[in-house]
């Protein structure tokens, strides 16, 4: 990877924080108050739908912040680079897979 390259990750990277911080935040918020919600009593089913469709419209909004994100890493990257760097959760700043566990639903072999 050249030098120039990581100077446009790291661009690419810099934007995509400055909108997708206060999105998780509303998030985080957003599922602490849904959380909340559901163990209200008595519930408020009204009060929990508009809840969980804040939950919804913020997902929709990083998402797309991600795929802006992508289309700029696509701009400068070759196709294997770009599914390295594509993926912000999996991925740290230097393109290192982040360790996953893993998912639950998979039933273990050995008890």
């Amino acid at each position: 990877m050249t030098v120039d390259q990581r100077a446009k990750i790291e661009e690419a990277n810099g934007a995509f924080r400055k909108v997708a911080e206060p999105l998780e935040l509303r998030l985080r918020t957003a599922r602490a108050t849904l959380e909340q919600l559901v163990n209200a009593v008595p519930p408020d089913e009204s009060a929990i739908k508009n809840a969980a469709r804040e939950i919804g419209e913020v997902e929709g909004e990083l998402a797309v912040a991600r795929a802006h994100r992508v289309s700029r890493l696509r701009e400068f990257l070759p196709p294997d680079m770009v599914r390295r760097y594509s993926f912000y959760s999996v991925y740290d700043r230097r393109g290192q897979p982040i360790p996953q566990p893993p998912p639950a639903n998979i039933p273990r072999l050995v008890q």
